[in-house]
C-alpha cells in the first residue's frame, strides 16, 4: 500500500472516533481527550443552548465522547456526543422521565406520563428558593415562608408567624 492510500485510510478511520476525557479547564469549557492512548490539543465542548436559555453542564474528567474529525484530523476534532459507560451509567430508564440527578443526592424530575414534576432535596438537606417579582418562597428542612413585599408567612414545627400590615381571616 503506498503512502497516499495509507494516508486515506488512517483519515477514513478518524472521521468518527470515541475518546475518554483526560482534563477539563472549566474557566475555558475545554476538555483534552485521549484518543487511542494520544492526548488531543484542547477541544470546546457542546454547547447546550437555544433562542432562551443557556445551560452549563460542567464535564468530568473520565467521560466517553464520541468525536467528528473533519477531513479524518484530531486536530479538529469536535465533540459530538457524551457517552454513558458502566463507570457512568444513566440514572434512569424510564422513557417517560426527564430528570437531572445531582451528586448530592438532589433530583430534578418531570414525568410526562404522571404529569408531574419533582425536585428532591431529601438526600442533601438542602432548601428551594423560588423568586417571582416580589414574592419570594423558601422550603427548607426545618421551616417553609412565603414573602410578598412586606407580608410574610413563616411556618415551622409547631409555629406559624404572620406579618401584615392587615390581616383577614374570612370562614
Amino acid at each position: 500500500m503506498d503512502q497516499t492510500t495509507a494516508d486515506l485510510h488512517r483519515r477514513v478511520a478518524n472521521v468518527a472516533i470515541v475518546g475518554t476525557i483526560a482534563e477539563v479547564d472549566h474557566d475555558r469549557s475545554r476538555v483534552r481527550v485521549d484518543i487511542n492512548g494520544r492526548l488531543s490539543d484542547w477541544l470546546r465542548w457542546p454547547a447546550d443552548m437555544g433562542r432562551n436559555y443557556r445551560r452549563w453542564r460542567p464535564l468530568r474528567v473520565g467521560m466517553q465522547v464520541g468525536l467528528t474529525c473533519p477531513s479524518g484530523d484530531p486536530a479538529n476534532a469536535c465533540i459530538n456526543a457524551i457517552l454513558h459507560t458502566s463507570d457512568l451509567p444513566p440514572p434512569e430508564t424510564d422513557p417517560e422521565s426527564d430528570a437531572v440527578h445531582y451528586e448530592d443526592g438532589t433530583v430534578h424530575r418531570y414525568h410526562s406520563g404522571a404529569h408531574a414534576h419533582l425536585l428532591d432535596l431529601r438526600a442533601c438537606d438542602g432548601s428551594a428558593r423560588v423568586l417571582t417579582g416580589t414574592a419570594e418562597t423558601l422550603v427548607a428542612p426545618d421551616r417553609i415562608e412565603l414573602r410578598v413585599g412586606a407580608s410574610e408567612l413563616v411556618i415551622t414545627g409547631d409555629t406559624i408567624t404572620i406579618r401584615a400590615g392587615r390581616i383577614d381571616l374570612n370562614p
